[in-house]
């Protein structure tokens, strides 16, 4: 037992002295740990102040609300749209060249996300030096995807509208039929009291008369509620619309300087503590 606890006391003095040296050599190179920090928060500052001004440009678009797995699809629709394919095709209808050497450059300036309690809603935002062409590279991307999705949006919409077109044809065809049964239907009840037909006769047909009648107006109801649902589901079709044009920025974004300085506080303590043992390792060395 007796051992054991000596054990323990002298492993515990030798943490106390290796921590008393690792905090010896720390405040001896106190000088060299804040002047690597101090360096490191210069540069820092200089890095913020030199880098180009970023300007932020926005648009907000809705994506419609019809049947198609992509442009109504929030991750879908992103997707396509930060596609090379995509974005080549942006490239060629800007007004401005984009260098084959800067084109990673550029597609790294793009993001898309999601609106905030919003569904089928996206923002795009492009930041670069340049607000004009930002604002024209934003338009540009809306126009194209816009394109898109009203061809698609387009062809679901006349689905319905042919089967309207075809329903209302049957209609027609249907409400002349039925003013022909009804006309035939008062002839037959004008000749009901005359010698020309017998009474029995003119009963029968007039019973025939009223069953056709009967089909024709169901046929016409069950056309006309058909008829009323294509037209409830061509109202709910929404094209893709723009919910706010992209605009010139007035001023360009704040650079994150508070966060830059701390990064390089942290990164300079770390430079300056290993400076400070790697001094103290030569200096052992030497003597």
């Amino acid at each position: 037992i007796n051992a054991n606890i000596i054990a323990i006391v002298a492993k515990t003095m030798d943490d106390e002295i290796s921590l008393r040296d690792i905090f010896r050599v720390l405040w001896k190179n106190r000088s060299l740990l804040a002047g690597t920090i101090i360096i490191s928060i210069v540069i820092a500052i200089l890095a913020s102040l030199l880098m180009p001004q970023i300007y932020q440009v926005s648009g907000i678009i809705y994506l419609g609300n019809f049947s198609d797995g992509v442009y109504t699809n929030t991750d879908s629709a992103k997707a396509l749209m930060v596609s090379d394919g995509f974005l080549s095709e942006t490239i060629e209808q800007l007004s401005f060249e984009v260098p084959s050497n800067k084109y990673n450059l550029f597609k790294s300036g793009i993001e898309i996300d999601h609106a905030k309690d919003a569904e089928n809603i996206l923002v795009i935002t492009h930041n670069s030096p340049n607000g004009t062409e930002g604002k024209e590279i934003v338009e540009t991307m809306i126009r194209i995807f816009a394109a898109r999705s009203n061809v698609s949006y387009n062809i679901e919409r006349q689905i319905p509208l042919d089967q309207m077109a075809r329903i209302k044809a049957d209609i027609i065809s249907v409400e002349d039929s039925i003013n022909q049964t009804h006309e035939v239907l008062n002839n037959l009840q004008d000749a009901h009291g005359t010698d020309t037909i017998s009474r029995i006769e003119t009963e029968l047909r007039i019973s025939r008369t009223l069953e056709l009648l009967q089909g024709e107006e169901a046929w016409y109801s069950s056309l006309m509620d058909r008829y009323s649902s294509l037209e409830i589901k061509l109202d709910q079709l929404e094209p893709m619309m723009v919910v706010q044009e992209p605009r010139l920025p007035a001023a360009p974004i704040q650079t994150k300087m508070t966060l830059n300085i701390m990064i390089a506080a942290m990164f300079g303590l770390i430079i300056g503590i290993l400076a400070a043992f790697l001094k103290g390792g030569l200096q052992e060395l030497v003597l």
